[in-house]
């Protein structure tokens, strides 16, 4: 920090101050300080209100953008660029979910119990294609998650990005 009128790096070396000039260095550090701390606050207030509004945004239009990308989309295409940044669609695998924790430990303490510790490891009982099977009768798949678990099953996530920063959908999961 350049201190006087002097650009950084061209100050002439102290030969050694008064207390009446130290006392006024330490007011104008403690001056640049204040500013700083008040700058950092601003900044903080602005970027809260941007986000809030970005938030209300993916609110109000996120649906109307969401069909109009689907819409654009052509053929394995994922993603619609513009000159501001890239909206689509992202495939987000699916996962189990503990929905009834004595039940999910009690299975689990009887077929993998390499998965309990503290609390359950989902990682060590499996994925869900793990829990799937075809039903004879339609071909679809069907998920028989293990008693207090759940199957949530993979899915497209929406999302958009500027070009400056990622901006996440209202569906997004990160």
């Amino acid at each position: 920090v350049g201190l006087g009128p002097y650009p950084i790096g061209d100050e002439p070396e102290d030969e050694g101050i008064t207390e009446l000039e130290a006392e006024a260095l330490v007011r104008h550090l403690a001056a640049l300080e204040s500013h700083i701390s008040t700058v950092e606050a601003n900044a903080a207030a602005l970027v809260a209100a941007d986000e809030t509004e970005i938030r209300a945004l993916h609110v109000r239009h996120g649906d109307a953008l969401r069909q109009f990308v689907a819409a654009w989309l052509t053929g394995r295409k994922r993603s619609w660029r513009c000159l501001h940044g890239v909206a689509g669609f992202r495939a987000v695998p699916g996962r189990l979910v503990v929905e009834h924790e004595e039940r999910a430990l009690a299975w689990a303490r009887e077929h993998c119990p390499q998965a309990i510790r503290l609390e359950l490891c989902l990682r060590a009982v499996g994925k869900p294609a793990d829990f799937a099977a075809p039903d004879p009768e339609t071909g679809e798949v069907i998920y028989t998650a293990p008693p207090g678990l759940a199957v949530v099953p993979a899915r497209d996530v929406f999302y958009v990005k500027s070009t400056s920063r990622r901006v996440a959908g209202s569906d997004a999961e990160e």
